[in-house]
């Protein structure tokens, strides 16, 4: 913690702000004393540092310190560095860094004029620098990487995509140093980390390579101030890395980040200084530290101010609550649940269409006076175009959950229960449905105990598996998968059966449930309970088919569910009216995942149906207990605004934190500074001032309110 007294301060020298500048990286900082600087604004993200300078031209125009008018040419250029060292004290400096753009005219006549040159911070290079490529891991060399087109997800699937190993930035490296997006067929994929993300983001996809000699040395600063234990999903497809950095580092979770340099050098008045590195630096909105239960602590913002200028007659400050952000509880929601369990015909799905539509299907034309004269070439032909048609299309196709299903598969829960003692979760329908795939892994075993399931192996995510039943042991099933990979007869195919195949996927019409679809045979060869008419062969070989019966098949899916993990800050509120603040995650990682008891997970090779004894494969609670309690500390507590203007020339930076103002507790974070030199030609022109102001809010309502129109009359 640090003290800004300013009380003992006698009166303040001249401030001198010096402007130097250079055309291209490589080259050396000149000073540029012709450039007058009006103002300058140091902020964090999501705003940007910006600077305004002067620029006098004309046949006869005294530069600062000459003794002699000369003629200066109009600016014509953009694009170039500035660098402006504002002294602070005897060898104190306080450094802004940007790019200079188009200058515009603000005053002519014939022979003078004035131009303003707008300057944008290297914050603002960021917001230009768009990610469109993926750089990951060379399958044929674990240490090197390479990059292609399209910028990836981190975090974009059920599991990790980031290299379990380091690659080196480059071949020369004697170490692999930053991790990269591992390749789809690899088992070990892990997840990233904020701190991954941001490491990755800050090598491979700056504007300039930190690597390379002669470009802009960029350099992370405070990395390990960003969480190495979250797994954030970020796109980051034709997104800047302004808009990607900010979204890691957010207000939510008490972080904030800026841009800014490092400056060598030993008095800029005799030698123009040298920038050693542009800082992105990462910083925390916590007076104190903050515990995270069962992951970590926050650590407090790495500059805490204590000020103190009651008496000092060229400092005045203001302090305001805010509460605009204010409410009375938290809410932190991860992904919509997943519940995998295995659904049996009749219990909870059902047929799809209706007995009139069925016993259409089975008479197709045969009540027609056409009919009986037919062949049974023309018999068949008749009926596959009538089954065809669209009205039919339901019929031993699609099957939906059934409506009044109580939440049970099996007398077992599906749905994850607070309390062992609850009745089974029913969730509306209407807000769910079935995965294309299961969430979960090939070659795991997920049979017994889901504590002992080891998922670190995990890498492509199953199919909806479906079992048939033996037809001469019903307790005995095998994988419909698997079924039509036999060669010859099979455990459902006889030497006279016809060869097909059935697939079982997703169905939504109105709500959730399956789609049976056959190729190679009609829609109805999955039941042998089919009737028919006189022109189905089935009349006379039942069997043609095989045995395959999908009145008792078993179906293993996951169902997306619409209820929400989440954690409430405080657990409850009780008011009239309650103000709450809910912050959804979209992440995989967050994800609950709940495995029904009995679940039919595979069978052995005598086809035994192998079952998981079911409970929570994976449990966001603690990370998102951790979120929460970032978010309560920026959302229950209301914030205060503070503004200090003074006339000092102060080295303060913003993404420090204000802990307190002549005793009265602050704690926001200084997110603008602000140096004003007004440049006008007056005997008494206004003074130097610098103001500084702190805020944790996005938006600070307290200067929206204040702000009053100003009357046309006056601007």
């Amino acid at each position: 913690m640090s003290t800004i007294d300013l009380n003992s301060l006698g009166n303040p020298t001249n401030a001198k702000i010096l402007v130097f500048t250079k055309a291209t990286w490589a080259d050396a900082f000149a000073y540029a004393p012709n450039l007058i600087v009006e103002e300058i604004v140091w902020a964090v993200a999501p705003q940007v540092s910006v600077a305004s300078l002067q620029w006098r031209y004309g046949d006869s125009v005294f530069a600062p310190g000459a003794t002699a008018a000369a003629a200066v040419p109009k600016v014509t250029a953009r694009g170039y560095y500035v660098l402006i060292m504002q002294q602070t004290g005897a060898s104190e400096w306080l450094s802004w860094l940007g790019y200079a753009d188009s200058a515009v005219i603000i005053q002519e006549d014939s022979a003078s004029g004035v131009q303003r040159i707008p300057c944008f911070g290297f914050d603002r290079a960021l917001q230009y620098s768009m990610i469109t490529s993926t750089v990951h891991v060379d399958p044929g060399d674990a240490t090197k990487w390479k990059r292609k087109d399209r910028g990836a997800v981190f975090n974009a699937h059920t599991k990790g995509n980031r290299t379990s190993a380091k690659v080196k930035v480059n071949d020369a490296d004697p170490t692999p140093t930053v991790y990269a997006f591992e390749n789809p067929s690899v088992d070990s994929r892990e997840w990233w980390s904020s701190q991954d993300i941001v490491q990755h983001l800050a090598t491979f996809h700056l504007p300039t390579m930190t690597e390379i000699p002669g470009t802009i040395p960029w350099s992370i600063v405070g990395f390990d101030r960003l969480p190495d234990w979250d797994h954030p999903k970020l796109e980051t497809d034709e997104k800047s890395i302004f808009t990607c950095l900010s979204e890691i580092a957010s207000i939510e979770q008490l972080l904030g980040w800026r841009v800014m340099p490092t400056i060598s050098g030993t008095d800029p008045l005799v030698t123009p200084p040298t920038v050693t590195a542009v800082n992105i630096e990462f910083f925390t909105h916590a007076s104190a530290a903050v515990v995270l239960p069962g992951v970590t602590n926050l650590p407090a913002n790495h500059d805490i101010q204590v000020w103190t200028h009651s008496s000092d007659r060229l400092t005045d400050s203001s302090i305001d609550e805010d509460d605009a952000d204010t409410v009375d509880q938290v809410i932190v929601r991860g992904p919509r649940e997943v519940a995998v369990g295995t659904f049996r015909y009749s219990d909870e799905w059902i047929n799809g269409w209706t007995p009139a539509e069925l016993t259409e299907y089975n008479e197709t034309y045969s009540g027609q006076g056409f009919w009986a004269s037919a062949s049974a070439a023309e018999k068949r032909e008749w009926n596959q175009f009538f089954r065809s048609l669209t009205k039919y299309q339901d019929v031993y196709r699609n099957f939906p959950i059934r409506d009044d299903w109580d939440g049970e598969l099996n007398g077992e829960s599906l749905f994850w229960k607070s309390d062992p003692g609850d009745d089974a979760y029913i969730p509306y329908l209407g807000n769910t449905y079935f995965m294309d795939r299961l969430p979960l892994f090939r070659g795991i075993d997920y049979s017994g105990s889901v504590a002992s399931v080891d998922e670190s192996r995990g890498r492509h995510t199953l199919p909806i598996l479906a079992y048939i039943e033996t037809p001469d042991d019903p307790t005995k099933y095998w994988q419909l998968q698997t079924i039509f990979t036999d060669i010859g007869a099979s455990r459902v195919k006889h030497p006279n059966s016809l060869d097909f195949d059935i697939s079982v996927g997703p169905y939504f019409d109105r709500g959730p449930g399956f789609t049976i679809d056959v190729q190679g045979a009609p829609q109805h060869a999955h039941r042998p309970s089919f009737t028919g008419n006189d022109g189905d062969p089935e009349k006379t070989n039942p069997k043609m088919w095989g045995e395959i019966d999908s009145e008792t098949m078993l179906i293993t899916a996951a169902m997306v569910g619409d209820r929400r993990p989440e954690v409430r800050l405080p657990a409850s509120v009780s008011a009239d009216f309650v103000r709450r603040k809910y912050i959804t995650f979209e992440h995989p990682g967050l994800q609950h995942i709940e495995i029904s008891p009995g679940c039919v997970v595979g069978h052995d090779r005598f086809g035994v149906l192998e079952t998981s004894d079911g409970g929570t494969l994976r449990d966001p609670f603690e990370m998102l207990t951790a979120l929460a309690t970032l978010a309560g500390e920026r959302f229950l507590s209301a914030r205060k605004v503070a503004k200090i203007r003074t006339g000092r020339q102060l080295n303060i930076q913003t993404g420090a934190m204000i802990g307190s103002i002549n005793g009265t507790t602050v704690n926001a974070v200084i997110n603008e500074v602000r140096v004003s030199t007004p440049v006008v030609e007056s005997e008494s022109p206004p003074s130097y001032s610098m103001h500084i102001t702190a805020v944790d809010n996005d938006l600070d309502v307290v200067a929206l309110v204040a702000r009053v129109p100003v009357p046309e009359a006056v601007r």
